[in-house]
């Protein structure tokens, strides 16, 4: 008789982790930072050459330490990826995951990758279904691109099956797969295993990391809010041409478990006054002063902008911006206009604003 392992309905793992660290490394930098994450220096081993354009490479296991940034070159500080089988290695020295984060972050670490996962061991999603959703278009997408893969071996018996939305190069990228036909597992030890993954890039990384870190969402409860802000399966029976407004599809919700969207990109930061002076100097000075030249009058040219200073109405957000502005603010633009012209002084350069 087949044992049957128990394992519970869904986990979350974390199966890829790519850093970069700002300072650059030797090998007694690489083992003070080994001593710092709890890894066993001793057991670094001198890989052939670096990869992704670094000069040197240290694994530990599975784990990759990338330093040594080519001569001329700007600064590629250091990186350490963590593949999959990375991952389940430190899992297996009995490591916390948010302790590590969090050290990675003390030292000034930017996520450059980070892919979460949910295991299923339940069946809350069936792969060739979701296919049958999406050709037949009751589903809601922020992706324009699907792709559906599914092989079989001679025998006409299906050996892996993967629905995928998104690009590889994009910033989010997600992953339907039946991991049991993945692992070649043939018995009915587990009888369903699919994975459902995001991999996230750089600002998506990074945000994702800190939810994680500061414990504002479970991995299970992230990766299905990221998962219903990307796509929505809708009920069959569905009718209307706002697919919005369409019902879930049962199985759709029941594997959500009334999680929300969560949306992991960055609200636009409000411009400062010392943002837009700069804006000022870089975008406009070369126009002004290719009207002095071609006028030879930079009095006429100063007084084409007084008037225009006059003449011009403010719109919402920019009087919002002069009105609501700090002392600091002020201050800032006072001291940058000011050093502005001691530079100018110091060069020699001034002169009279009347011809």
């Amino acid at each position: 008789m087949q044992n049957i392992i128990e394992l519970p309905n869904l986990s979350f793992c974390i199966d890829w982790v790519t850093v970069s660290l700002p300072f650059e490394s030797d090998k007694e930098r690489i083992i003070e930072l080994c001593k710092t994450l709890n890894w066993d220096w001793t057991q670094l081993s001198v890989g052939r050459g670096g990869t992704n354009g670094y000069l040197y490479k240290n694994t530990f296991g599975y784990i990759s330490l990338l330093y040594g940034t080519p001569k001329g070159a700007t600064s590629m500080g250091t990186c350490i990826v963590l593949s999959g089988k990375a991952c389940r290695q430190l899992e297996s020295l009995g490591f916390n995951w948010v302790e590590f984060l969090s050290d990675l972050l003390s030292l000034g670490a930017k996520f450059t990758r980070l892919d979460l996962a949910i295991d299923d061991y339940y069946g809350f999603l069936n792969i060739s279904t979701m296919k049958h959703y999406i050709d037949n278009k009751f589903v809601t997408s922020r992706f324009n691109r699907t792709n559906y893969n599914e092989q079989m071996d001679t025998n006409g018996n299906k050996t892996a099956e993967m629905l995928s939305l998104g690009s590889r190069t994009s910033n989010i990228y997600i992953r339907f797969y039946d991991k049991k036909l993945e692992q070649k597992i043939s018995n009915d030890s587990i009888s369903v295993w699919n994975r459902y993954e995001i991999e996230l890039k750089k600002d998506q990384a990074n945000t994702a990391a800190n939810i994680l870190i500061n414990n504002e969402e479970d991995g299970i409860t992230l990766v299905r809010k990221l998962l219903a802000n990307y796509i929505n399966f809708k009920d069959l029976n569905s009718t209307g041409k706002n697919k919005t407004r369409w019902k879930n599809a049962e199985w759709w919700d029941d594997f959500l478990d009334n999680c929300k969207g969560l949306s992991l990109a960055k609200p636009l930061e409000e411009t400062t006054l010392l943002q837009k002076i700069i804006w000022v100097k870089n975008a406009m000075s070369s126009t002004l002063k290719m009207l002095t030249i071609a006028l030879d009058n930079k009095g006429l040219v100063l007084q084409f902008v007084d008037d225009s200073i006059t003449l011009t109405e403010l719109n919402i957000k920019n009087a919002k911006l002069a009105i609501e502005s700090t002392p600091r603010d002020k201050h800032e633009v006072i001291t940058f206009i000011n050093d502005l012209h001691q530079a100018v002084k110091n060069e020699g350069l001034g002169d009279n604003y009347e011809r």
